[in-house]
This record gives C-alpha cells, sequence and structure tokens, in this order.
C-alpha cells in the first residue's frame, strides 16, 4: 500500500466527505453492481447527493482508491480498512453503500485473501468478503442498453483519461477511431454483465435492475426506487446530478460506425 497517491482520485473519497466516527454500526447496506461506464457513478453520486445513504463509491477499487484510503487512514490491514469504511462512509441510520465494477470484486477478493489480484477466485471467497463489507446487502444492478455507445464511452475515457465532467474544461479531441480496440472494451463488458448474472444465480438473489437509458429519463423517480429498494427512506430529497454527460458529436458518430459494423 506504499504506492498510494498524494491526492484523492476522486474527490468523494478525500477527508472532506470524512462523516464522524462513532456513527453506530452498519444498520442496511447497498451495492451498486455495475459495468464501466454504465451510469453506475451517476447513480452512486445520486444516492449520495439525498444526504442520507452514505457516500457509495470505488471502495474495492485495488489501483488508486483503496491504497489512496488506506494511507490516509493510517490502516492496518484488511479488517481495520473495512471498518474505517463503515465508521467514515456510512449515512445517517448507518446506512452504507458501495460501487463496483466486477474485475475490482475479483481483486479486492484476492487481495484480502493474499491472493495475486488476476487469480481464480471461488465464490464463496466472494461471497464472504462482500458479506464482511457490505453486510447483507441490497443489489442494484446498473446497465446499458446501447452496448456500442457504451463501449466508445469506455475506450474513450481510457484514452483520454477522463472518466467524469464536473464542469472542466470538455475534451474536444478525440483519438482515431479503432474498431479493435473499441470490440475489445465491448467483449469486457459482455464478459462483466455475464459474471455478474451468475454471481446473482448463485447467490440465489433478484438484484434492483437500473437501466441507464430509462435512469436518465426518470432521474428522480430511479433513485428513489433504488433508495427504497430495502432502504427505507421518507420524503427522500434528489437533487440535481453535478455530474454533465461526456458524450458528443465525435463519439456518436464513432458508436453508430461500430455498431453497424458489429452488426455486420
Amino acid at each position: 500500500m506504499a504506492d498510494a497517491a498524494p491526492d484523492a482520485p476522486y474527490d468523494l473519497l478525500s477527508a472532506d466527505y470524512d462523516l464522524p466516527a462513532g456513527r453506530g454500526p452498519v444498520r442496511r447496506s447497498y451495492l451498486i453492481c455495475s459495468t464501466p461506464r454504465s451510469g453506475s457513478t451517476l447513480l452512486a453520486e445520486a444516492m449520495h447527493r439525498t444526504a442520507r445513504l452514505g457516500i457509495p463509491a470505488e471502495y474495492l477499487e485495488v489501483q488508486a482508491a483503496m491504497p489512496y484510503l488506506y494511507r490516509r487512514w493510517g490502516c492496518s490491514g484488511f479488517e481495520d480498512y473495512v471498518g474505517r469504511l463503515h465508521q467514515h462512509r456510512s449515512g445517517d441510520g448507518g446506512v452504507f453503500g458501495v460501487k463496483a465494477h466486477w474485475h475490482q470484486v475479483i481483486e479486492f477478493s484476492n487481495l484480502s485473501q493474499g491472493a495475486e489480484p488476476l487469480a481464480d477466485v471461488d465464490f464463496r471467497v466472494i461471497a464472504g468478503v462482500l458479506g464482511r463489507v457490505v453486510p447483507n446487502p441490497v443489489f442494484l444492478y446498473v446497465t446499458r442498453r446501447d452496448k456500442a455507445r457504451q463501449a466508445v464511452s469506455h475506450w474513450l475515457a481510457d484514452k483520454t483519461r477522463r472518466w467524469i465532467d464536473l464542469g472542466s474544461k470538455p475534451v474536444t479531441e478525440v483519438p482515431p477511431y479503432d474498431a479493435g480496440e473499441i470490440a475489445r472494451f465491448a467483449e469486457g463488458i459482455d464478459a462483466s454483465e455475464a459474471a455478474w448474472d451468475r454471481f446473482f444465480d448463485l447467490a440465489r438473489v433478484e438484484p434492483l435492475r437500473v437501466v441507464y437509458e430509462d435512469f436518465v429519463a426518470a432521474y428522480d423517480d430511479t433513485v428513489r426506487r433504488a433508495a427504497a429498494h430495502g432502504v427505507e427512506t421518507d420524503a427522500l430529497p434528489v437533487p440535481p446530478p453535478r455530474m454533465r454527460r461526456q458524450s458528443n458529436e465525435a463519439s456518436k458518430a464513432y458508436a453508430e460506425r461500430f455498431r453497424a459494423e458489429w452488426a455486420g
């Protein structure tokens, strides 16, 4: 954990957002299950902005988020890290949330067992680790209907290193179209969704399914529906999102081109 970044990789991970310890144990938890560029960050931010549902973020991400928090909090081990998450990231009433992509679940589970990040890991180990981090969770499964747009968005974010737009100057230059690279990201999205589906089958749970296109069309209703799915709230406030859409005419054209080629 010595290679932690000096600055927060995402502003919600900074000390400014730590909540006071001593707020009691986690009483309700939820896991936002996602694939990259599916709208999961938009949902996580919306849950946080209600001011009642904790601060769901990618706490299982072992390359930047976890090392940063581990070092900032001076954690002594896995259990200490989880305990501090519960202390400083749970909202009123002990509501705690996490957002995770499938590969982050695998890497975090392996790290907690002292194994290599990409080693094969048994379902029972994954279930045990998740049960420790998010006890008896509600599962919110975020997907995107337009896989071409999702794959292009993931490819562009990876190329430009712009994963979120909070109002800064938008990216105007895009890399040259690369069907092979976009296809690689599309295949990764498909594989991640298949892994989540298998996890739900093995765990015998039915998640609340949130589809990005429906979410943005009914933002407030979707947030309240997600919050009410096992997390009791009354008259939940839903402030507008602070994130801006990153799509532009170039990304839309790339998606249409890739869709046509992919279908062919």
